[in-house]
């Protein structure tokens, strides 16, 4: 097992917690394992919380979204297009 050094500020309890969560030997130590999982694609959920990492994927890969309130400051046009400009290949939403 090879060891990877650490920053200056970094927590070896989260570490822990980021292994045992991850269902990895919670040694504390930034090994090779630890550091892979660390590069795998995340959900964007908290790694803390009611939830499992099952390592299950969603069936569909395209997903929609829709808004529901908009700001009275701005334009609800100037909102979508702000959120939507950014993703690349362009997606539609729908109001």
């Amino acid at each position: 097992m090879k060891k990877i050094a650490a920053p200056k500020n970094f927590s070896w309890q989260a570490l822990k917690r980021f292994q045992t969560f991850n269902h990895l030997p919670a040694t504390g130590v930034l090994d090779e394992a630890t550091l892979a999982q660390m590069k795998l694609p995340r959900c964007g959920f908290p790694d803390l919380g009611e939830f499992n990492n099952t390592g299950r994927k969603w069936p569909d890969t395209k997903l929609t979204y829709g808004f529901q309130e908009f700001s009275l400051d701005i334009p609800a046009a100037q909102v979508i297009e702000a959120t939507v400009k950014p993703v690349s290949p362009p997606i539609t939403a729908s109001i």
